[in-house]
């Protein structure tokens, strides 16, 4: 069973697989679709394998396809001179160069900078937090002491009628 290709296989190879190769002996022209069909590869998968090698390495290969074909007139141009023609009607797949970093990452010191500043700051926060809570602690504290810890009044007594005092005899 044959693996999806890499590339979709369509039109993009149209220039490259109906260029003529040469003249048969018939008068019918040779093209490279036909080579890659007679060396019983499927056409469309090896334009596109011949797409992504290097032009030098596409072009030996092609040859080497060229050359084992059987020869028809003998003024058929040489393959290697043939398939450095056809080779540039292949579409080339596009580099995509990998994209530059937006911001170099921060420095591992960096992170233990930002770490610690974090830290410092939470500290500073709960510091001041709990000496807030201890001031309005002491304050409410403070309201409510000098209430009672101020001099408490004498309870008056309840207003009994004056006895008189004993007369001496008299």
């Amino acid at each position: 069973m044959r693996g999806i290709p890499a590339e979709p296989l369509g039109s993009q190879f149209d220039n490259f697989l109906y260029a003529p190769v040469a003249e048969e002996g018939n008068g019918m022209l040779l093209r490279v679709v036909s080579v890659l069909a007679r060396s019983n590869l499927d056409p469309w998968e090896e334009a596109s394998r011949l797409a992504r090698l290097p032009a030098d390495t596409a072009i030996r290969k092609l040859a080497a396809l060229i050359a084992a074909m059987p020869r028809g007139p003998s003024a058929s141009p040489d393959p290697r001179t043939v398939a450095t023609l056809l080779i540039p009607l292949l579409p080339r797949p596009i580099r995509v160069s990998p994209p530059e970093p937006e911001a170099a990452p921060p420095a591992p010191s960096a992170h233990k900078s930002r770490a610690l500043t974090s830290i410092v700051i939470y500290a500073l926060v709960m510091l001041f937090l709990l000496c807030a809570q201890r001031l309005l602690a002491n304050r409410d504290s403070l309201a409510g002491g000098q209430h009672a810890g101020a001099q408490p009044t004498q309870p008056s007594l309840p207003a009994t009628p004056a006895q008189p005092s004993p007369r001496p005899p008299g």
